[in-house]
């Protein structure tokens, strides 16, 4: 049985993606498979060893451990190819091509793009980055065996002979219950990170403007709120407009857990600012709540507009102009009938084409032809 490593620096152990999509699908092909990832302790999960990576928990003493530590911790596991998840693993992945080895470089965001979105780093160095990245990353290109594009979109800015695009689908799941009366009180739900760029602002702001409407509804947001004075300015402003009993911050859960999350709501919602990396990428939670029959509420960027026409599963709508849309989004509402329609819609569409079946598929293939 051949033996491949992913390798993640960044992301949580458990990820969506990288564990429950890519690992356990290639476990499942007949691949031995481990993941070498931020964790407490070693431990086996679903028949894939998870291996700690033992790194500093701080972002400069994470990078200038990262590529020595994981490095090291790869070859230990004497894998045959290895796939990697994070831009600061580049190095790493250079490293292990040069020991002899198969290595994929999994783009799960266009980092180009998004480096203008990072807070985190001064506005006036961001264009310096960019550039700097631009070229290590197509450096490190070259000695890479694959790249897996988490977008359609991301092809026009990687070698295509290289390119593999994996969309990042939602697994098909059994027994879910998603029929939906749409009585009120409408009970909105969003899953995922939680920041001003996802737009929580207007999905607050969303439920307030509906309350002036007359329109009795709550809001669960479940998913980890990536700033401290974020949360705090959130919960005082909920405190302050007598929110509390209609918005629920759920935090972050485990992915087992958003299930119930899902088939507890009548409407999904998918509020991102007009930020570059989020014109070019879709949010994977809309196929999520199209999977569980949840009618969506989202931004009405050209590329979401296209799927929701194809789908008919929802409508779109200028989230920075919340004021001018509350008419529109009363009436989306207010038609049980089309409601119902929209859900059947989004049922449909996830069961028949948009789905983890075919990508892993793709997934599989690509390690086959790396290995032949």
């Amino acid at each position: 049985m051949q033996k491949i490593c992913h390798l993640t620096s960044v992301h949580p152990p458990f990820d969506i993606r990288i564990f429950h999509k890519q690992c356990i699908s290639l476990k499942n092909a007949g691949y031995k498979v481990c993941l070498v990832a931020p964790i407490a302790s070693n431990q086996v999960r679903n028949g894939i060893e998870v291996i700690s990576n033992n790194l500093p928990k701080n972002r400069l003493g994470r990078m200038l451990a990262v590529t020595f530590k994981m490095t090291k911790m790869a070859l230990k596991t004497k894998a045959v190819i290895f796939h990697f998840h994070d831009p600061e693993l580049m190095l790493s992945g250079i490293l292990l091509k040069l020991s002899g080895k198969k290595v994929i470089f999994d783009v799960h965001e266009n980092v180009r793009l998004s480096i203008s979105s990072k807070d985190w780093l001064p506005n006036c160095l961001k264009p310096f980055v960019r550039q700097i990245y631009f070229f290590v990353e197509r450096f490190s290109i070259l000695f890479f065996d694959a790249l897996v594009l988490a977008e359609d979109s991301y092809l026009k800015y990687y070698p295509q002979l290289k390119s593999t695009v994996v969309l990042n689908l939602p697994i098909l799941i059994d027994n879910i219950s998603a029929t939906r009366n749409f009585e009120k009180p409408h009970s909105f739900v969003y899953t995922g990170g939680v920041s001003e760029n996802r737009g929580v602002w207007e999905m607050i702001k969303l439920v307030e403007k509906l309350n002036q409407h007359n329109v009795v509804c709550a809001l669960k947001i479940v998913g980890q709120i990536f700033s401290d004075n974020l949360k705090s300015e959130i919960i005082k402003y909920i405190n302050k407009h007598g929110l509390t009993e209609q918005i629920e911050l759920v935090g972050k859960i485990e992915f087992t857990q958003i299930q119930s999350y899902l088939e507890n709501a009548d409407i999904g919602l998918v509020f991102l600012k007009p930020v570059a990396n989020y014109l070019e990428s879709l949010p994977t939670k809309m196929f999520e709540y199209m999977q569980f029959g949840l009618p969506i509420i989202l931004c009405n960027f050209p590329l979401y507009e296209n799927y929701i026409n194809k789908t008919r599963a929802g409508i779109c709508i200028n989230i920075e102009k919340i004021d001018d849309e509350i008419p529109k989004i009363v009436e989306f509402l207010e038609n049980t009938e089309e409601l119902q329609s929209m859900s059947k819609n989004g049922l449909q569409s996830v069961s028949l084409k948009y789905n983890w079946i075919s990508e892993e598929q793709k997934l599989v293939s690509l390690y086959q032809k790396l290995l032949n």
